[in-house]
């Protein structure tokens, strides 16, 4: 009779771990899927942030019209100072000299303005310049 009791203590503590592996294969399984569920959203997240990086850069300006644009900046702003150049040499012999120096300050007022105006713009076509290059590389670095 030892030996019965012994064999149904065994079978009743197999079965007792039998359970317990179960429950265990259980709580995995399930652990299992939250971890697959984190994981896709988290790849959600950033796919939805490269999306976000490819609409921004469509807005960017390209080096190509941001060099184009410096260029005919450049250019504009040589003509300015050429057309201003001649403006005081005629000017000179129309007008009194007194006139002359107001309007020369005033010439020379308009002209640090549009330098003014001009290196805005490259300052700003240069930051959309180096934004655009930064955005390319980022999405270079998530496309890999």
């Amino acid at each position: 009779m030892a030996a019965k009791l012994t064999l149904e203590v065994l079978e009743e503590r197999i079965a007792a771990l039998d359970r317990l592996v179960q429950t265990s294969l259980g709580s995995a399984q399930e652990a299992i899927t939250k971890a697959e569920s984190a994981q896709e959203k988290r790849f959600e997240g950033v796919n939805e942030f490269r999306q976000t990086l490819g609409d921004q850069q469509a807005t960017f300006i390209t080096k190509t019209e941001a060099e184009t644009t410096r260029e005919a900046s450049v250019k504009d702003r040589a003509e300015l100072r050429n057309l201003i150049g001649e403006l005081r040499i005629a000017q000179r012999d129309l007008v009194p000299r007194a006139e002359h120096d107001a309007a020369n300050d005033a010439l020379v007022t308009q002209m640090n303005y549009l330098q003014g105006a001009v290196n805005r713009l490259l300052i700003t076509l240069l930051t959309s310049l180096v934004i655009a290059l930064i955005t390319a590389l980022l999405l270079a670095v998530f496309r890999t």
